[in-house]
């Protein structure tokens, strides 16, 4: 498949903070096939509350898919939801699990430590969502983010496909990143610079001047 974005126009209907035309096919798959929602304009929405708290989308997609298996599983409990399903197929509980995430509410501030701090916590390391050493996890919206975000962040805006990164390890893309710019970075510096493209990011967003992008 192409590595390409899709567009589409929203419903009217859909109270998006920002609009949004763009997606790639991962982050639809994500809230489609791990956390079982069918609705796309539930989905559009998902990633725009995404997009306005800087969330990764995919991380956030496969964190709650985490917590929707301990919950099937019965490792999280109902007290721990605070009245908030955590559930496969359901739309309003996914949507509300992306703002609890954004501010750290409740099980939302384990949540955002990714969903192998998750799995971790409720002692079911196996179901977290994770891919070799990395942590698929989402973002703060305080600012605290972190390693697969950043790392995400550095691909992005090397030009690379974030599609490589099933492949390559951190340690590799501070090796082309140095080949091409002649820079010695370390590992640890590549995601510090990840983390202030972040830190710009949200302070961006935070003014709403990406009030009108597409």
């Amino acid at each position: 498949m192409k590595c390409q974005p899709m567009s589409m126009r929203y419903p009217q209907r859909i109270k998006c903070l920002l609009p949004s035309t763009k997606s790639e096919d991962k982050t639809v798959r994500v809230f489609t096939s791990n956390c079982g929602i069918q609705d796309h304009d539930v989905i559009y929405q998902a990633m725009d509350l995404c997009d306005n708290y800087g969330l990764d989308t995919i991380a956030v997609g496969k964190t709650i898919a985490t917590g929707m298996k301990l919950c099937q599983q019965g490792f999280i409990k109902p007290d721990d939801l605070e009245g908030v399903p955590l559930e496969f197929g359901n739309a309003n509980g996914l949507l509300e699990w992306v703002r609890k995430i954004a501010y750290g509410e409740g099980l939302g501030a384990i949540m955002a430590l990714g969903s192998k701090h998750l799995a971790d916590t409720f002692g079911a390391v196996k179901l977290s969502m994770t891919a070799k050493k990395e942590k698929r996890s989402a973002s703060n919206a305080g600012g605290s983010h972190d390693q697969d975000s950043e790392l995400t962040t550095v691909i992005d805006s090397a030009g690379l496909c974030l599609f490589s990164s099933s492949a390559l390890e951190l340690s590799d893309y501070t090796e082309l990143v140095n080949a091409v710019t002649g820079f010695n970075y370390t590992d640890e510096e590549m995601l510090t610079c990840g983390e202030r493209i972040l830190n710009n990011e949200q302070l961006y967003n935070s003014r709403g001047e990406n009030r009108y992008a597409l």
